[in-house]
């Protein structure tokens, strides 16, 4: 057994003696040091939209209560829910429309479609984009004409 085993070896070890599991298995150790608190922000379950902003990080509630206004404008007729610990936004019990904040920034969450349709203004922006995303902070915010297209152009993409 090299170093880099034995070392691993005794994690493995330790973290199986803390959790009260011996060790039977005779295998080698197989040990991730992950980086699961990265950029999120430790937040206890919500039920709603305003307690959800609420435990946000101070610099995003206001941020984030534009953002919740701004939906609600766009998407009239849909209902305010909370799904997967995010509010969203849901109509016909389809999501169109789901934000988060994290410790650095936050989404908004939209059918991939509309981030396709409005790829080119996401990047005049300098936002940044995923498949069903879009990422701003306080030094990049999202405009609310952005905001509004997506929502728009997702209820569209869902057929609703």
């Amino acid at each position: 057994m090299n170093g880099v085993d034995a070392v691993a070896r005794g994690v493995q070890l330790r973290v199986q003696a803390a959790l009260g599991a011996p060790d039977t298995s005779g295998k080698r150790p197989f040990v991730v040091f992950g980086h699961a608190k990265r950029h999120t922000v430790s937040m206890t379950k919500k039920d709603n939209h305003d307690a959800y902003i609420a435990a946000a990080p101070e610099q995003f509630r206001a941020m984030l209560g534009q953002l919740r206004a701004q939906l609600s404008r766009a998407l009239p007729d849909a209902e305010e829910v909370m799904k997967y610990d995010m509010p969203g936004f849901q109509i016909e019990e389809t999501i169109i429309a789901g934000y988060a904040v994290f410790s650095k920034q936050c989404g908004l969450y939209v059918d991939p479609g509309a981030i396709a349709a409005h790829a080119d203004e996401i990047a005049s922006l300098q936002l940044k984009a995923t498949k069903t995303g879009v990422t701003f902070s306080v030094s990049k915010p999202i405009t609310d004409e952005l905001v509004e297209k997506l929502a728009i152009s997702s209820r569209s993409k869902k057929g609703l």
